[in-house]
């Protein structure tokens, strides 16, 4: 596995690929909980996982709980992009991958393609709730990522990293509860794909049709059968997806002499 700085992994080297996908992960995961993901793609696909502080292999460093700390640290990516990529994020970190991709546009560097994933628009109301997560106790954050999955058993029956695991729940959780939804701002000129589980409970109709407001371009949506963690139930099929965007995205640019 090869590591670059910035908490940029990529577990599979592809120097003859088409296309650099950075994949930004969920609430309370890191890289590795995409590692066996990522084999499934295509030959001309090659991930550059993204890992926020607090995992993984910065898992001494402090979470980030605030949007601004997050941007700003995401935008250190941006002296190490390849002139093409593209960005992909499941859950909080779709709402993230959209922030940066704006980042990036407003910078000159956007990305080729966007796909969000098991995530309501950022700019959609946020489910009600008993209360915020981050600000309940240790048992309410672990069963409640007991009832969304993603998560093996055994680690919340290891004292440590269970111990872990809630506070990077506290960091994302806050981050993701406080500072979404956004206010509206000028569309992506850039395609984007909206994917999700069609058993994906954390999900609303309207929270999912708003991501067309996102982009001036094309929205398309993909739908598979699943709950919230869909995309690793049957990673061939979203893989092929995945491809399939990152593919047209790629011709309309070439179309278009870009």
């Amino acid at each position: 596995m090869t590591t670059m700085p910035n908490a940029i992994l990529i577990p599979i080297k592809r120097p003859a690929a088409l296309h650099r996908l950075l994949v930004l992960h969920h609430a309370c995961g890191s890289a590795s909980s995409y590692f066996r993901w990522v084999a499934a793609f295509p030959e001309n696909i090659e991930v550059w996982l993204i890992e926020l502080p607090g995992r993984g292999r910065s898992a001494n460093s402090p979470a980030l709980s605030t949007l601004t700390a997050v941007r700003n640290h995401l935008m250190q990516l941006q002296p190490l992009l390849p002139d093409r990529y593209a960005v992909f994020g499941h859950s909080m970190g779709a709402l993230l991958a959209y922030c940066f991709a704006h980042d990036m546009e407003q910078l000159g560097r956007a990305p080729a393609w966007l796909g969000v994933s098991g995530a309501n628009s950022p700019f959609s109301p946020r489910p009600r709730a008993s209360g915020p997560l981050h600000t309940q106790g240790r048992e309410a954050i672990l069963n409640y990522l007991k009832t969304l999955g993603g998560t093996p058993d055994e680690i919340f029956e290891h004292k440590e990293i269970a111990e872990m695991l809630v506070r990077m729940a506290q960091a994302d959780f806050c981050l993701v509860e406080k500072y979404f939804p956004l206010p509206r701002i000028a569309p992506l000129a850039l395609p984007m794909t909206v994917f999700a589980g069609r058993q994906d409970h954390l999900l609303s109709t309207g929270g999912q049709q708003a991501w067309s407001h996102a982009s001036r371009t094309n929205v398309g949506f993909r739908h598979f059968e699943g709950g919230h963690f869909y995309l690793f139930d049957d990673a061939n099929q979203v893989q092929a997806s995945i491809a399939d965007a990152l593919n047209r995205a790629t011709a309309e640019i070439e179309s278009s002499g870009g």
